[in-house]
């Protein structure tokens, strides 16, 4: 993955893309997990679609 800071929240996001050959017009997804999920049970999340 490739990571993206949204520059308006700071946010971290570990992104993935595929590029338009792969897809009409390329799309990149990408998410964000809370700083804590590796030691508790995280059931949320951030994501990010352009």
């Amino acid at each position: 993955p490739t990571t993206f800071t949204d520059p308006g929240t700071g946010i971290i996001f570990n992104t993935w893309s595929a590029s338009s050959a792969q897809t009409a017009g390329g799309m990149t997804y990408g998410f964000a997990l809370p700083e804590n999920a590796l030691t508790t049970n995280a059931n949320e999340f951030i994501g990010y679609l352009v």
